[in-house]
């Protein structure tokens, strides 16, 4: 990570399922119309902004996202694709939780058929460790928050602790060689 000057992350803009609370890996759903009307406010931090790299997950929703807020080449990786959320993909958090009988989240216990938390932490890991300079990453939920844990040098388990809201902008940096939160669901 030690070449990384700043990143910039953008999730998602909201999709039929982000909006009813559904884990989406895997799914390809398409963004809804009000979602991309929503991106435009986000249109205006790009102006005069030039970005050393530009990633995105695999996922239409993330390439939709970056193409409506005019960035077209963008380097597609895996690594940044949600979470696999196996077994429990299209479910909420309340019916996982009620197949679970716990309070479960994905950061803590994964899921079957799925990633697991150290999966994700290696994945997110991984993409770090290889990305340089001034970034823009589009992804999704799970994995941003993952990756906003991961590069504070956290565990895995602080992603819980963070919200990324569909179609916002956060940012991360460094103040005094430490790596922190810039700005967090920027409209």
């Amino acid at each position: 990570m030690s070449g990384i000057k700043e990143i910039w992350l953008v999730r998602h803009a909201m999709t039929e399922w982000s909006q009813n609370g559904r884990h989406t890996s895997y799914s390809d759903i398409d963004l809804l119309p009000e979602g991309m009307d929503a991106l435009k406010s986000l249109k205006r931090f790009f102006e005069n902004e030039t970005f050393d790299q530009v990633h995105s997950s695999t996922s239409l929703r993330s390439r939709k996202t970056a193409s409506v807020l005019g960035f077209d080449q963008l380097m597609l990786t895996y690594d940044l694709n949600e979470w696999n959320y196996g077994k429990y993909e299209g479910l909420t958090t309340p019916q996982i939780r009620q197949l679970e009988k716990r309070e479960w989240t994905v950061f803590k216990y994964g899921c079957p058929g799925g990633e697991s938390p150290k999966e994700i932490s290696d994945r997110v890991d991984r993409f770090l460790n290889r990305i340089e300079g001034k970034c823009l990453l589009f992804v999704s939920g799970h994995v941003g928050r993952a990756l906003i844990a991961r590069f504070l040098k956290l565990p895995i388990e602080f992603g819980a602790e963070i919200v990324l809201q569909p179609g916002k902008l956060s940012k991360l940096g460094y103040e005094h060689e430490e790596p922190v939160i810039l700005g967090l669901n920027l409209y």
